[in-house]
């Protein structure tokens, strides 16, 4: 799965806009530790969806959780 925080895949061309994804993880131990959770998340949502990447995420860190989004694709 690729993921970026940019709308566009180098060298590769988005052919359909799935939709978009988001997840959060609640933060017990470290930010980082609950976006990478998040992430994992977020990436097996898309998968589910029939995605092969994720375009344009975002994260949000509250007092408890950690929020990403971000915009489900396939690829030609």
């Amino acid at each position: 799965m690729i993921t970026t925080t940019t709308d566009t895949v180098p060298g590769r061309e988005i052919v359909k806009i799935i939709g978009v994804v988001q997840a959060s993880k609640t933060a017990w131990l470290t930010d980082d530790r609950a976006r990478k959770g998040a992430l994992r998340k977020l990436i097996s949502r898309a998968e589910s969806m029939g995605a092969d990447a994720i375009i344009g995420i975002k994260y949000t860190d509250g007092i408890i959780t950690a929020g990403i989004e971000g915009t489900a694709v396939k690829l030609k």
